[in-house]
């Protein structure tokens, strides 16, 4: 069997696999990869496969704290974008919005270095690099992470005028898109008491394609696998927001082609209102949008990995 009959083979062996079982059976897949290339060696293996064995990227703490920098500038321009309109908010000033509290840059710096020193964080990270680097999304970009830091307590009106910033930096041409309120996404999340919430954001689609409740599903079976370091979970505006941002910093938007495909988010696991749910994005002509998306669309998606205490 060649290479071509053998990559159509698996094909059809995942086709007949409900969807909640392939994240199991493909990391089988990418382990039989991998065996090939330590047995054959690179160059025989690369002679072998056609396409041709893919490039993996090796995840060390290093190349994960090289971001940090980036999401602290983040975290402190919203900060800094919330409480300048809550200081100027309509009203008396004594029934003003609080301040959003600031936190020095050296404390979640030791949060994330503590992170990165656990090795089956890392190995887990690395472990989803390898997967959608064998098996990536229909225009997905390159597999890697970047740290996100987003303020806790941020409200809908928050959430808006942090879009409106980021809609400043990416056209002014435009102004952004605001789904209606039923569409919103009404979850309240967890608080950790620490006035910040440090998540990992992945660059690639990491969720594959399919109906919100199929990518509910694959999601749910992936959180109910025996991890012990990272559950996913999908974003909320603030975060996709920031990771907006963390793209805009580092020009990675500047490509009109790639920008809807870098900065898609979508709530698949929301409750749907009229057969829709929420969702982030940039679109090609760099209007940001606050969006909805049906919950019967095919789409890829990206969801956020959270670090377990």
């Amino acid at each position: 069997m060649d290479a071509k009959n053998a990559f159509e083979a698996i094909d059809a062996i995942r086709d007949t696999v409900p969807a909640g079982e392939l994240p199991e059976l493909d990391l089988k897949f990418i382990a039989l990869l991998n065996l090939a290339a330590k047995v054959a060696g690179t160059t025989a293996v690369a002679e072998t496969l056609q396409p041709p064995t893919p490039e993996f990227t090796t995840l060390t703490p290093e190349l994960l704290l090289g971001t940090f920098d980036t999401a602290y500038q983040t975290y402190s321009f919203l900060v800094g974008t919330v409480n300048a309109r809550r200081a100027v908010a309509e009203g008396r000033e004594d029934k003003r919005p609080e301040q959003l509290n600031f936190v020095h840059y050296d404390t979640p710096r030791a949060e994330v270095d503590a992170l990165l020193a656990n090795e089956a964080f890392i190995a887990e990270l690395q472990t989803e690099l390898d997967y959608f680097t064998v098996l990536p999304e229909t225009d997905s970009p390159k597999p890697g992470f970047d740290i996100i830091i987003v303020p806790e307590g941020l409200t809908e009106r928050d959430e808006q005028v942090i879009a409106r910033a980021v809609q400043a930096k990416l056209n002014t041409r435009h102004s952004y898109y605001i789904r209606p309120y039923g569409y919103n996404d009404s979850r309240t999340l967890a608080v950790t008491g620490k006035g910040y919430r440090i998540v990992i954001a992945p660059r690639h689609y990491n969720i594959p394609k399919g109906t919100t409740v199929v990518q509910t599903n694959w999601m749910d079976t992936k959180n109910n696998q025996a991890s012990s370091a990272t559950g996913l979970q999908t974003a909320t505006d603030a975060e996709a927001l920031a990771q907006i941002n963390n793209l805009l910093i580092n020009g990675g938007l500047n490509d009109s082609n790639t920008c809807f495909n870098k900065s898609c988010f979508r709530r698949f696991d929301q409750i749907p209102f009229r057969d829709r749910v929420s969702g982030v994005c940039v679109n090609g002509g760099g209007k940001l949008r606050l969006d909805e998306s049906g919950f019967d669309g095919a789409y890829s998606t990206r969801a956020l990995l959270v670090p377990k205490a």
